[in-house]
């Protein structure tokens, strides 16, 4: 007997299931992974420009700042790669380095997700261009971030929150 898949299932991405040591263990459709709240992969990306300031971007889904983009890392997919995926569908930027910063473990405030987080530089005209838009970006520096998490952390996602407070996201050089 054959089996056909459900045709709208078909064209959902597939993500790597995987287990507390970040080992896949099965194959899923994302609709499905999240449904159920299992562990996945996801890659964190901090925009940030030569004046050492972060792009950070409130999101459809909050009205919360967090990190510059979010995606997910599809079955077969490595980190960087996901990465470099995020630089050019949503920023348009092609080809520049990535400073890894380290995956953060699974925790309700990356929605239980091994979350790699990535850091790219940019001109500072580039950063400047795309903070235009201050209702969806905001551009502080290392200070400010820290700053906000004390006094206004309502203005800031939880994730982000959690990964500055525990080293994720470090002063640049």
């Amino acid at each position: 007997m054959k089996r056909r898949r459900h045709t709208s299932l078909k064209s959902l991405p597939a993500l790597e299931v995987v287990d507390s040591r970040n080992t896949p263990i099965c194959i899923m459709n994302s609709r499905e992974v999240a449904r159920q709240g299992l562990r996945h992969r996801m890659v964190a990306l901090i925009l940030r420009d030569t004046a050492k300031r972060m792009l950070l971007s409130c999101h459809t889904e909050t009205t919360a700042y967090n990190f510059s983009s979010f995606a997910p890392v599809y079955a077969g997919q490595s980190y960087e790669a996901c990465a470099q995926n995020i630089l050019q569908n949503e920023w348009s930027i092609t080809s520049k380095r990535l400073l890894f910063f380290g995956i953060y473990p699974p925790c309700p405030e990356n929605r239980h997700t091994f979350t790699a987080i990535f850091e790219v530089r940019l001109r500072a005209a580039q950063t400047e261009a795309i903070a235009q838009n201050m209702e969806r970006h905001l551009l502080l520096d290392h200070d400010e971030l820290k700053g906000l998490t004390v006094h206004c952390k309502e203005l800031l996602a939880p994730f982000i929150r959690v990964a500055l407070q525990n080293g994720y996201i470090r002063r640049p050089r």
